[in-house]
């Protein structure tokens, strides 16, 4: 049994204590129940800042074909009368669609708890909310972030083409801004009511509330005010049920008007209910992250950071980690303005799993958990954390993981654990690739695929 206070490891014969900020200690008054279907997760907490987090496992992949879109547009007119609602008691509203969940996060005083919740279940019930007036004020704002991700293509918009190659003609090829033909398609009252009643249901919403009310209180709150949500559909849910096809490929979009050159490179790995989904987090922390504004990268403990900034091969990197319900996909992406050393910036990329494998130490794998360790703590400094965090966790997991849980699985990974995902996933396989801007000195994709089992480091 895991010891609430402090936990011991123990790597030959150092010893060290990863100790529970007070804060988590007092966490015991938590409860995860269901109201009319409707799974609430509650977290009693002192203090008067409070966060409603709403979760619905409703996303881009459940856009329909002919209406790519519908599921942001829905939230982008949801949000837009929340935020009218709530702002009158001080309340801030934040939400954003992915492809398998939309969220909407509330940040209130205590006592204005009943209120949100109040605004947030009228929005997902009564009609009045969707009109066309806001309706074509929210699609017009999307369409004009689409014409401008045209010319100005982002992070985001990389990893859409990533996972546009990677899961071809699946729903998790489905970008959640959708497209121009997709969002008019879907902009009338009854698409989006439509779009709404099948998706906004009772068993696809999950409800985090950390603030001082107590438990019962949230519930009862919750039973008045969700009473009319649609029942769920086991007929809809059907086609997430088989694991999509991942296509090893690449996308190559050549531009040299572009003064700098945005890759991605995925790699195929599981669904959260894996059993190696904390090793993965572990190969997470241990690439790590880098930006040349961080002037550490020659003395970073980040191979992949200290190469890319001794060799000036690439202005940043960060790594990307998105475990779906059926699949996943890993990988790094990097921004680089160098282009002339493009195909030695690639090689770096890939070659860096290889020394992984070939180099890691017990002492690498012990900094890495701590580092997954601290940064989740971290999170759970606000009431926005903690409501945020729990809700996640009941939306991929099906219920909540408590930090003392959490720190304990993640230090018994073994080094053997981060050894067998690296063959496994990373080992001999077809990754998806992404190359955007002036890419004339870009490798084949042949080339890059066999630089998944070059034995060279």
């Amino acid at each position: 049994m895991l010891n609430l206070q402090r936990f011991k490891t123990n790597i030959k014969g150092y010893k060290r204590f990863v100790r529970l900020p007070a804060y988590i200690d007092r966490l015991g008054n938590s409860s995860v129940n269901l109201v009319n279907d409707i799974q609430v997760a509650t977290q009693t907490i002192s203090g008067e800042a409070s966060t409603v987090s709403v979760w619905v496992k409703a996303g881009a992949a459940n856009d329909d074909g002919s209406q790519l879109g519908a599921a942001n547009l829905l939230r982008s007119v949801l949000t837009s009368s929340i935020d009218k609602e709530v702002a009158q008691v001080g309340a801030v509203v934040r939400s954003g669609t992915c492809r398998e969940f939309t969220v909407y996060n509330v940040q209130c005083l205590g006592d204005q708890v009943p209120k949100v919740l109040s605004v947030i279940g009228n929005s997902f019930q009564s009609n009045s909310e969707l009109n066309d007036k806001v309706i074509n004020s929210e699609r017009d704002k999307i369409l004009d972030q689409q014409e401008y991700l045209i010319d100005h293509p982002n992070k985001e918009v990389v990893l859409d083409y990533l996972h546009s190659a990677a899961y071809q003609e699946t729903p998790y090829a489905h970008a959640p801004i959708g497209t121009s033909e997709g969002v008019k398609n879907s902009s009338s009252i009854n698409s989006l009511q439509q779009f709404r009643n099948e998706n906004y249901t009772d068993r696809n919403i999950i409800i985090s509330v950390a603030s001082e009310m107590s438990n019962s209180a949230v519930e009862k709150s919750v039973k008045e005010n969700f009473g009319l949500i649609p029942k769920y559909s086991y007929t809809l849910a059907r086609k997430f049920q088989r694991r999509p096809d991942f296509v090893g490929s690449q996308v190559s979009v050549r531009d040299d008007t572009k003064h700098h050159i945005q890759m991605a490179f995925g790699y195929e790995t599981f669904d959260v209910s894996s059993n190696q989904y904390l090793p993965l987090l572990i190969l997470e922390s241990l690439i790590g992250s880098w930006s040349q504004q961080d002037f550490s990268g020659k003395y970073s403990s980040h191979q992949l950071a200290e190469i890319f900034s001794f060799q000036q091969a690439a202005d940043s990197y960060t790594t990307f980690n998105y475990s779906y319900k059926n699949s996943g996909i890993f990988g790094i992406y990097v921004n680089s303005h160098n282009e002339e050393v493009l195909s030695d910036t690639i090689y770096y990329v890939f070659n860096q799993y290889q020394r992984i494998f070939a180099k890691i130490n017990p002492h690498d794998i012990f900094r890495a958990k701590h580092m997954v360790i601290s940064d989740y703590i971290r999170s759970l400094s606000t009431s926005s954390g903690l409501a945020y965090d729990a809700a996640k966790q009941i939306a991929q997991f099906g219920r909540r993981i408590s930090p003392a849980e959490f720190v304990s699985r993640v230090s018994e990974v073994k080094e053997q654990d981060v050894y067998e995902l690296l063959d496994t996933y990373f080992w001999d396989v077809d990754p998806a690739v992404v190359l955007y801007g002036p890419i004339e000195e870009a490798v084949d994709y042949g080339v890059i695929r066999g630089w998944t089992h070059w034995n060279r480091w």
